[in-house]
């Protein structure tokens, strides 16, 4: 083929037709990579074909031709030297880092080459850097005038990419699988980071923004907002997290809805992180204050809009109780499971979206509805023991609970809201996931032999950020039960069956055992019914006002 090639290769007619088939004719492989070396010297990829280097004579005679044929040649030998040039890659303009130690120990691995860092002797740092700190360590990664990340004692960090965007804007993506950082953008800087865990990525979404995160592999991931605002993804969920908010991620679940923290608390912690000084990691930090919140409302979001409005958010306060509601959207989940139960068989559910309290109704919530003499007052005097205020209302008939939904402008969850707000749309045997539970996950099997405060098993929170769903009290929803209702329902919106004589408890107590737990577990009672390990919680088809 070269040569039949050659023999035709300086008339113009031919000349572009070479071109076309040495560009398109497919070549056998040799076991390496094709490559061809062209008329004109250089060496092209992608075929095995070697052409001679024209004689002298032969490139006269072809620049005797028409001009109007020498100009339609410009075009193609611009594009073959071009294309037979050795493969051209776009090159990546990378912005410099610098890497100064503000206090010993810190160790930079370059392909996996350990370097140790002197002290307040900035160096270049690069791609695929990874940076450790031992427990006394402090340092300071600086990408020229645009981003300065503070990294902290026992802290791990890999430099996934710096580069500099067409539109000279400042990349940068870390990734932290250990420890504690602060990252500060400038007021003026165009820069955007992106920081990665094992089961989250934080972004930042302005100039001017400043946020520290911490990291505890196979625990927990943290972030507070000191300035301008940040996003969290996790598990295909994404929160914003503005100024003054802090939010906090589980392995396999979505972020938690972003709470308000107290700034000054914050500062000082990084105050005395930067020193010598013992502290604690930032997230206990963050679900102390969340604790230390109020009774009711362990995890209060901050509302940009007015109370009510909920706007595009995942949660909403009820101005009536000043409960926190949380989201769940709309669509199908699988309800029940295949077993000889009366939770079977197994069957697909679709709910439109819905609202529903993020714990079970306080003491001291269902006090206030006493107050205003539209609840009747409980037997068991719980309710108004002050020591009790923030555990979960018991005590209360289906018809007290409903008469205290009904009053804060919302109604009993389905059967189906309720389990669909525990369980999501993965199937899951726990509100956390298929894990056996803890004592980190609920107040189950006699573990407290009591209730426990609302809010106080974080990592025993739903998809959607529902705490509370297993362990800790029964909860009454809105059905009537039948053990072969499962077998008839209808695939949208099942209300339940249209009477009966008992009402469905969901959720288990603090006495039930694991089995007893279960998202999808059963049990029912007279409406008329008052337990010590019987509460509930509220839902709303939609906020409002």
């Amino acid at each position: 083929m070269a040569e039949a090639i050659t023999d035709h290769i300086w008339s113009v007619h031919e000349l572009l037709h070479c071109k076309l088939l040495t560009t398109h004719q497919p070549i056998k492989r040799r076991g390496r990579p094709r490559k061809i070396v062209c008329s004109c010297g250089y060496v092209c990829p992608r075929y095995s074909v070697e052409l001679p280097i024209p004689e002298e004579g032969d490139m006269n005679r072809l620049f005797r031709c028409c001009p109007r044929w020498v100009a339609l040649l410009l075009i193609p030998v611009v594009m073959w030297a071009a294309g037979c040039t050795a493969p051209v890659q776009m090159p990546v303009i990378s912005i410099q880092a610098d890497l100064t130690v503000v206090r010993l120990v810190v160790t930079l691995y370059r392909m996996d080459e350990m370097q140790h860092v002197a002290l307040d002797a900035p160096v270049v740092v690069q791609e695929r850097d990874r940076i450790e700190l031992d427990e006394t360590g402090r340092a300071r990664l600086r990408f020229s005038d645009h981003l300065l990340v503070e990294l902290f004692r026992s802290t791990e960090v890999y430099i996934e990419n710096v580069s500099l965007e067409p539109s000279n804007l400042v990349f940068v993506r870390l990734r932290q699988a250990a420890g504690h950082t602060r990252v500060e953008l400038e007021s003026i800087a165009r820069a955007r980071l992106i920081l990665e865990t094992d089961y989250a990525i934080i972004r930042s979404l302005d100039s001017n923004t400043e946020f520290a995160t911490c990291h505890a592999p196979e625990i927990v991931t943290c972030t507070v907002t000191l300035a301008g605002k940040t996003e969290v993804e996790a598990q295909g969920r994404v929160v914003t997290v503005r100024e003054g908010q802090g939010t906090y991620i589980f392995p396999g679940q979505p972020p938690q809805p972003p709470v308000r923290l107290d700034l000054d608390e914050v500062q000082r912690w990084l105050d005395q992180i930067r020193s010598k000084e013992d502290v604690p990691d930032l997230v206990e930090l963050v679900l102390a204050q969340i604790e230390s919140s109020g009774p009711g409302t362990p995890t209060p979001p901050l509302i940009d809009e007015p109370a009510g409005d909920a706007s595009d958010a995942e949660v909403w306060v009820n101005p009536a109780d000043e409960a926190t509601y949380m989201r769940i959207p709309a669509g199908a989940f699988t309800m029940g499971a295949d077993a000889d139960a009366d939770h079977s068989p197994a069957h697909t559910v679709y709910l439109e979206e819905f609202w529903i309290m993020q714990t079970e109704v306080t003491n001291t919530q269902y006090a206030r509805c006493v107050e205003a003499d539209v609840c009747t007052a409980l037997y068991n005097e719980r309710w108004s023991d002050p020591a009790l205020a923030d555990h979960p209302v018991t005590g209360v008939s289906w018809n007290q609970a409903n008469a205290y939904a009904e009053w804060v402008g919302g109604r009993l969850p389905t059967e189906a809201e309720w389990e669909k707000a525990a369980r999501g749309t993965d199937e899951r045997m726990y509100p956390w996931g298929n894990q056996s539970p803890g004592d980190q996950h609920a107040n189950f099997n006699f573990m407290t032999a009591d209730t426990m405060p609302v809010g106080s098993y974080l990592a025993g929170a739903s998809p959607y950020g529902v705490l509370d769903m297993a362990g800790n009290v029964e909860e009454w929803v809105a059905d009537w039960y039948a053990n072969d209702y499962y077998a008839a329902s209808p695939e949208r919106t099942p209300l339940g069956p249209e009477n009966g004589f008992l009402r469905v408890l969901r959720g288990g107590s603090f006495f039930h055992n694991p089995m007893q737990v279960r998202v999808f577990t059963r049990a029912k009672a007279l409406p008329d019914s008052k337990f010590d390990s019987v509460g509930f919680r509220v839902a709303v088809s939609a906020p409002k006002n």
